[in-house]
């Protein structure tokens, strides 16, 4: 525990390197009352070409850092449909988040879907701002061990692609002269898997489960974001 909010500590002060991030890395399923679980993750936008690249900074828009925007969270079980964690990255900060699951689960609302809200909110200290995200998740249990879960999320931040941009200055100055935060949105579809706890010894030190996800952003440029998550 002692070494995640070591890791939290080293993002604020990374933060400097700027990055930005579409996805949720979430399953619609909540944690039992007094579980706990944490996770890193990193991911990075993917142009189909470097003529597409080169076309959003032409018409202005800029483009989005090649180097991968690295973030964890961790979340606790407060009750069977309510989960609440800490939560930041490279590109939103850091900040407190909530999970509810209004369908399926343990949930009032049985069905073979499920389905949650996450929030959260999290201070970017380098451009001075407040992120606030939102995510509606779905989800489905492929087996014990694994999970496919898809949705939408939206997230107010900064336009990161205009770093790509030529300016005046330093990269600290740049990252303070975006502007106001824009919001963005954008669909995901993920998949969740997880090792059995009896696997042979030599294989105990992988992690206990890894997340891979798409994100579409409903905006112009980029075409997708690719990222991988690692549990323990």
């Amino acid at each position: 525990m002692r070494s995640f909010f070591v890791a939290l500590l080293w993002i604020v002060l990374l933060l400097p390197q700027e990055g930005c991030f579409f996805g949720t890395f979430q399953t619609a399923r909540t944690l039992a009352p007094g579980e706990v679980d944490a996770g890193w993750f990193l991911t990075y936008p993917l142009y189909f070409n470097r003529n597409v690249r080169e076309k959003s900074e032409a018409e202005g828009l800029g483009s989005f850092d090649s180097r991968p925007n690295v973030g964890g969270f961790m979340a606790y079980g407060a009750s069977p449909i309510l989960d609440v964690g800490l939560w930041g990255s490279l590109g939103e900060g850091v900040g407190p988040f909530a999970k509810l699951q209004f369908l399926g689960g343990a949930s009032p609302l049985p069905s073979p879907i499920d389905g949650a809200l996450w929030a959260g909110f999290g201070y970017h200290p380098v451009v001075d701002g407040i992120t606030g995200k939102v995510a509606v998740i779905g989800g489905a249990r492929l087996s014990e061990f694994s999970t496919l879960y898809f949705g939408w999320m939206g997230v107010n931040l900064p336009d990161y692609r205009k770093l790509q941009l030529p300016y005046d200055g330093t990269l600290w100055s740049h990252l303070r002269d975006l502007g106001t935060f824009k919001f963005f949105h954008a669909l995901f579809l993920g998949v969740d898997v997880a090792r059995r706890s009896d696997v042979d010894p030599r294989y105990q030190r992988l992690p206990f489960g890894i997340s891979m996800e798409f994100t579409l952003p409903l905006v112009r440029y980029p075409a997708l974001f690719f990222g991988v998550q690692l549990k323990r």
